[in-house]
């Protein structure tokens, strides 16, 4: 059985150990090389996750509208692959398991001979940290390589064209930068396309009756993702209090097959008004779901871009990521962050080896119910405007509707 990709301590390991002295090795091979570009084909390569997969869309389109008629190529690896084939700009992808090529070195290779016949105007490597995607675009032909170069990694060797990753700039705009080459100079917002199928495949969670629908989105996969998480316990004394409060509310719960057990802690303390969905949906119907809803409740990963990519109102939590690197492209995104004294600690993902978390455990149930009632009570009352009759409850005399924080960018 193939281990997962997602999170995979295997791969980091042995790129972290192999990949600078295979780097080092290839790097003197390859000078930077200037030339006019006018490119006809293009492949552009990013292993993962799904929010950074998904922020490309954001310059994918304006590559898009700027060369129309260009053949642009995608390399995913299997863990990005379902929202790599999202993105409507691409006109093929080609899929690189990561850790089969680890295991197996006549896979990898064979894998590269058959990349090898095909040859690109560009290749624009979208990775940030690791070793492993150089190693592959060292191999690749291409009249022109682009990559970034990080502070203290070799991993920008065999690019022709190498751009400063920046620790302040949101990843979408540093994305944007590896374009410049192709006067790319803007983005636009994201958007996860829901196919109609994926929508109608849902319609039997809902209830007519059932007002607000929330999604919490408990899980964060990744490397030491439940560093990022929010504790289940606090999951389930909001999902009470909003209950107290919204007597009709339904509450779904999403995530992956490996965070199932933490939706069904979740649904088993709440009872029949959460419904867990994890691991039994695709991740283009849990968007769908997503859609649907009136809030939605995540720490910081990858399907919190997709409800921002949506516009479902939503509740970001953060504690070791940094907001202006990795926050929610959304007018309606709320942004609530851990008032630990080293947080944000996470660049590119290294940092995690001092950590030991805690800092999400700081965010408190009260801050993110206040905030979730204030969403949803403005969107109640709109609905009552929209019906003809304001009869909406408001028990705390608070203002309704959306206020400062917003996580857009």
């Amino acid at each position: 059985m193939a281990m997962k990709e997602r999170g995979n301590v295997f791969i980091r390991r042995i790129d972290s150990i192999a990949g600078p002295l295979l780097i080092t090795l290839l790097g003197p091979t390859y000078r930077a090389r200037k030339r006019r570009i006018n490119p006809k084909k293009v492949l552009l390569l990013k292993f993962g996750p799904i929010g950074d997969t998904l922020l490309l869309d954001g310059v994918g389109k304006v590559l898009r509208k700027k060369y129309p008629n260009l053949h642009i190529s995608f390399i995913s690896s299997v863990a990005n692959f379902d929202i790599a084939r999202k993105l409507t700009w691409v006109d093929e992808i080609h899929t690189l398991e990561l850790t089969r090529a680890l295991e197996n070195p006549f896979y990898f290779f064979s894998w590269i001979r058959s990349m090898r016949k095909y040859s690109y105007d560009l290749i624009v490597d979208f990775e940030q940290w690791s070793y492993i995607d150089s190693f592959v675009v060292a191999f690749l032909k291409a009249k022109y390589k682009v990559g970034f170069k990080v502070k203290g990694r070799a991993k920008h060797l065999p690019f022709d064209f190498k751009v400063p990753h920046l620790r302040e700039a949101h990843e979408i705009e540093n994305f944007m930068r590896l374009l410049s080459i192709l006067g790319i100079n803007t983005w636009v917002k994201p958007r996860f396309e829901i196919s109609e199928s994926e929508r109608k495949s849902v319609e039997h969670l809902f209830d007519d009756n059932s007002e607000p629908l929330v999604v919490f989105h408990p899980g964060c996969g990744g490397f030491k993702g439940h560093l990022r998480e929010w504790p289940m316990e606090k999951y389930v004394e909001l999902g009470k209090r909003l209950k107290e409060r919204y007597k009709t509310l339904k509450i779904y719960i999403t995530g992956s097959g490996e965070e199932r057990n933490k939706a069904l802690y979740i649904k088993e303390r709440l009872g029949d008004y959460a419904v867990s969905v994890a691991g039994d949906l695709t991740l283009g119907q849990s968007a769908a779901v997503i859609d649907r809803a009136d809030l939605f409740v995540s720490g910081n990963t990858g399907i919190m871009h997709v409800a921002a990519s949506l516009g479902t109102p939503q509740i970001a939590l953060h504690g070791p990521t940094d907001v202006r690197r990795f926050g929610p492209l959304s007018e309606n995104a709320y942004i609530i962050k851990s008032k630990a004294a080293c947080s944000p600690c996470l660049y590119l993902g290294s940092e995690y080896k001092d950590c030991d978390g805690g800092c999400m455990e700081l965010i408190e149930v009260d801050e993110v119910y206040d905030k979730a009632v204030k969403i949803l009570d403005g969107l109640i009352q709109v609905l009552e405007v929209k019906k003809g009759t304001v009869s909406f409850y408001n028990p705390t005399g608070d203002d309704n509707g959306f206020d400062e924080g917003k996580g857009s960018w």
